[in-house]
Order: structure tokens, then sequence, then C-alpha cells
């Protein structure tokens, strides 16, 4: 639904099975993170606005969860972005 804001980037998931994070591309350049077990159309937890921080339109996350990165990377710049976000890997 239109809460979750779902949409832009290279539309990849990646799921944390950890704390049931899913991570994703989602609206005006942003990667978002949802939790698993929240029903419904729900607003995502925790945004990043990846495209307003680094001005490079990206092509999907990739978790790092040894230093609780998340990386993204530019689909037509040919760089990477990585940002730290403890809050997607820390258990509840």
């Amino acid at each position: 639904g239109p809460k979750t804001l779902l949409g832009g980037g290279g539309g990849l998931v990646k799921v944390n099975p950890e704390n049931g994070m899913v991570v994703s591309s989602c609206a005006q350049g942003s990667i978002c993170a949802w939790n698993i077990n929240e029903p419904g159309d729900v607003a995502p937890r925790f945004t990043i606005p990846v495209e307003k921080i680094t001005g490079i339109n990206f092509s999907g996350p990739t978790l790092n969860p040894m230093y609780k990165e998340v990386i993204v990377t530019s689909s037509s710049r040919n760089r990477i972005a990585t940002f730290y976000w403890p809050e997607i890997f820390d258990k509840p």
C-alpha cells in the first residue's frame, strides 16, 4: 500500500533473519527497513535518503551484518556507498 513507500531503486529485497528486518529500495531514492512481523500497509521503521545524501542513483542494497552496514551500488556511476545502520541489525 501507499504507506510502505515501496518502489524505485533496483527492487532488491534483503532480509535480516536475526531480527526480521526487511531492507529494500523505496520511494524518492531511499533505502527503507520494515519489520517482517508487522501486518498490512505500514510505513518503514527506518529510512536513509540515499540519493539526497550521495547524489547517486542506486541499484539496490546488500547487508554486511558483521559491521552493521548497508551497502548500495550506483547504477550509472560505478560507485558504492556504505551506511552504518545498527538499528536494522540490533535485536528487538
